[in-house]
């Protein structure tokens, strides 16, 4: 069974050899993911917090089989932030397209739409037939990171 340790930053399970390591005052190592974990673990720890006014530990890569291996790439902070205005492009077209089809679905519980779309009437069947058509549109736009290891 494999070792691994967990940053104490973000809590993540990892390989000790693919580890950036950053050695304490006291000779205990601390394993962390990335740069950024390690940086923020430093910063976490001030003076009079285990340390004395020595400047932080600094982080060093680990050992491993490919030198030129990078661990930290840069830009993953953007591509983190690109990746959250994704999902949050993707949350309000379906919030846009969801909550008028939750209204327009019983248009009898409204009394403006009640006249326009009656029970049983041919209007509401092309409704409900382009609200399914618009919800298609969300499934496969907003839902698309749950189908991408689908196939």
């Amino acid at each position: 069974m494999k070792t691994t340790v967990r940053d104490p930053v973000c809590g993540m399970d990892l390989d000790p050899d693919d580890a950036v390591v950053a050695v304490a005052e006291d000779g205990s190592s601390a394993y962390f993911c990335s740069e950024h974990c390690a940086r923020t673990a430093a910063d976490q720890v001030g003076p009079g917090e285990g340390q004395s006014h020595s400047p932080a530990p600094q982080a060093r890569p680990a050992t491993s089989s490919e030198p030129e291996q990078v661990r930290a790439q840069p830009g993953a902070e953007d591509e983190a932030g690109r990746e959250y205005r994704s999902l949050m492009r993707k949350w309000w077209f379906a919030a846009a397209v969801g909550a008028p089809t939750m209204v327009l679905s019983y248009p009898w519980l409204f009394p403006g739409l009640s006249e326009l779309f009656p029970r049983g009437s041919s209007q509401l069947r092309i409704l409900w037939a382009l609200m399914g058509v618009a919800s298609l549109a969300v499934l496969a736009y907003s839902g698309s990171q749950f189908f991408t290891g689908a196939y």
